[in-house]
C-alpha cells in the first residue's frame, strides 16, 4: 500500500499527459493515489474524453502554474507525502556509469525511501538530477542547496506561508531555496533523472505565456537574485534569449535554525508580554477550549467559573500546540508561554550542545506529595535527570522538543485519560512524561505581577525555584 499521494498539474495537454499516466501504469501505481489538477470544466471534459473518468480530477479555478501549485500545496493535509509530476514524463532513469543508465526498477520503493530519508534527516523536500545526461551525474545523494526541478520531486506538505511557489516561472527555484532556508537542507538524488521535454510549446506554461516567456524569465531571474543574493548566482542569458540562474552550492550545510513557539492570548496583556520578548518567536495564538478537553475536566468544588475556564483553556491550547508540532513533524523547537524571557548567556551555551532528550527549560521543583518547594535537586550544568522519588517539576512554562515523536506520549495521555482535574503541567508531572531538565534554566519566568490565570501570581521563577511558590 502506497503511503504517498501523486499530484499532476496540467493545462491543455489531454493527449500528452498519457506519457505520465502510462509511465505510472508501467510501475503498477494505484490510480487511487493519483490526482490530476485542471483549471476549469472545459479542460475537465477534454481530459476525461482522452483518458477516461477513472482518474480523480480536481478543478482549481486558477490561472497559471504558480497559483495552481499553491492550490495543490494547500489541497492536501499537512504531513502528506506528496510526489509531484509533470504531465509529460516519459521515463525515470538510474545512472549505471558515466555513459549508461537504465529504467528505474521500482518507483514506489524509491519514493517511499526518499521520504523516509527526509524524515530521518529532518528535511521536507527531495528531488532528482534535472538533466538526462549521465556524464554529469554522480552516484550520491546530497543535502546542500541544489536545484530540484519540479517535474519530478517530493515534499512533505506544510502550509507555511514562506514555503511557496508564487512565481509563474522558476517557482521551483523559489520552493527549493525556501525549504533550504527553513530546514537547513534538502535531498537530491544525483543518480536518478527523468526523460522529458523541457520548454514544450504545446500546452503548459510555454503556450500560456507565449511571447512573454523570455521577458518573464528575465524579470523572475533578476527578482530571485535580488531577493536571495546569498543563494542565487549571477543570471545568464542563453543564445535563444532565455534567462537562467544557478544556485550557489555551498559545500557546508547551513545549520537549521531552532524554532521557538510562543503561546499567547490575543489580549492587551498578551500583546504587552509579546512586546517584552527578547527573542524571535512564532506566535501560537490561544483559541477557545476544545470540546473534548472541556468534557474531560472534573473541577474541585471550590473552583470558580473563571478559574475553571482558565484551566481548561490552558490545557486545550497546550494540547493544540503539541499536536501541531507532532502533525507537522517539527523537530528541534522550544515551546513556551508568553511570560518567559530567554537568558541569553545560558541559551547560547544550550544551542551549542542541545540535548537529545525532551526536557524542561524552567519550572518549580516541589516535593512529591505536599507540593512544597524542593531545593535539594541536582544542579549540575547541562542536562539532568529528574529523581521522581524525591521531587517533581510543576509550572512547566517552557520545554525543549528535540524530535516531534518525543511528545507522542503526552498527546496520547491527554486523548486517552478519562478525567483531568488540574493544569496540564500537573498531568504531565503526575505521569512522569518528561524525565529531564536543563540547568541552569534557559528561561526566566516573570508574570510582572499581572495574571491571565484569574489572580494566580507566581512572580519570578528562575533556576527551578519560584519566588512566590510556597
Amino acid at each position: 500500500m502506497s503511503l504517498f499521494k501523486i499530484a499532476i498539474p496540467s493545462w491543455k495537454r489531454p493527449k500528452q499527459i498519457k506519457k505520465t499516466l502510462d509511465l505510472l501504469k508501467y510501475y503498477n501505481i494505484d490510480k487511487k493515489i493519483i490526482t490530476i489538477f485542471l483549471e476549469d470544466e472545459e479542460q475537465l471534459e477534454l481530459y476525461q474524453k482522452e483518458n477516461g473518468s477513472s482518474y480523480k480530477y480536481v478543478i482549481t479555478n486558477t490561472n497559471g502554474w504558480g497559483t495552481k501549485m499553491e492550490f495543490i500545496r494547500h489541497y492536501y493535509p499537512v504531513g502528506t507525502h506528496l510526489l509531484g509530476l509533470d504531465d509529460d514524463i516519459e521515463q525515470i532513469k538510474e545512472m549505471i556509469d558515466k555513459k549508461t543508465g537504465k529504467q528505474l526498477e521500482n518507483l514506489e520503493s524509491f519514493v517511499k525511501n526518499a521520504f523516509k530519508m527526509c524524515e530521518e534527516k529532518g528535511f521536507y523536500m527531495w528531488g532528482v538530477y534535472p538533466v538526462d545526461n549521465y556524464f554529469f551525474m554522480k552516484k550520491e545523494t546530497t543535502e546542500d542547496l541544489k536545484f530540484c526541478v519540479c517535474c519530478f520531486f517530493g515534499y512533505i506538505v506544510r502550509h507555511d506561508d514562506e514555503l511557496n511557489f508564487n512565481l509563474e516561472l522558476k517557482g521551483d527555484y523559489n520552493f527549493c531555496i525556501n525549504h533550504f532556508i527553513k530546514d537547513g537542507g534538502l535531498l537530491r538524488f544525483n543518480n536518478i533523472t527523468i526523460k522529458t521535454k523541457y520548454f514544450n510549446k504545446n500546452g503548459g506554461t510555454c503556450e500560456r505565456m507565449g511571447e512573454k516567456y523570455i521577458e518573464t524569465s528575465k524579470k523572475v531571474s533578476l527578482h530571485l537574485k535580488e531577493k536571495y543574493p546569498n543563494y542565487v548566482g549571477k543570471p545568464r542569458v542563453r543564445k535563444n534569449g532565455m534567462w537562467e540562474i544557478r544556485l550557489k552550492r555551498g559545500k557546508k550545510k547551513i545549520n537549521k535554525k531552532m524554532r521557538t513557539f510562543l503561546m499567547s492570548m490575543d489580549t492587551e496583556i498578551g500583546k504587552e508580554r509579546r512586546e517584552l520578548i527578547n527573542y524571535d518567536f512564532e506566535w501560537f495564538k490561544c483559541e477557545p477550549t476544545l470540546e473534548f478537553i472541556h468534557n474531560k475536566f472534573s473541577h474541585f468544588w471550590n473552583r470558580g467559573i473563571k478559574k475553571k475556564t482558565t484551566f481548561e483553556n490552558c490545557c486545550s491550547n497546550w494540547y493544540k500546540l503539541l499536536k501541531k508540532i507532532y502533525d507537522e513533524k517539527i523537530d528541534d523547537c522550544i515551546l513556551m508561554e508568553d511570560d518567559n524571557i530567554i537568558k541569553k548567556d545560558i541559551y547560547d551555551i544550550f544551542i551549542k550542545d542541545k540535548p537529545k532528550q525532551l526536557c524542561y527549560l524552567n519550572g518549580v521543583f516541589i516535593t512529591p506529595r505536599y507540593f512544597k518547594p524542593y531545593y535539594d535537586f541536582d544542579k549540575q550544568k547541562g542536562l539532568n535527570e529528574i529523581n521522581y522519588e524525591t521531587s517533581k517539576i510543576c509550572c512547566s512554562y517552557g520545554i525543549y522538543v528535540p524530535k516531534h515523536t518525543d511528545i507522542k506520549p503526552i498527546l496520547t495521555l491527554i486523548e486517552e485519560c478519562k478525567l483531568i482535574k488540574s493544569g496540564i503541567d500537573i498531568l504531565i508531572m503526575k505521569h512522569k512524561c518528561i524525565k529531564h531538565y536543563y540547568y541552569p534554566s534557559v528561561l526566566l519566568n516573570d508574570d510582572k505581577g499581572v495574571s491571565q490565570n484569574q489572580g494566580i501570581l507566581r512572580g519570578v521563577i528562575d533556576n527551578y525555584i519560584g519566588q512566590n511558590y510556597n
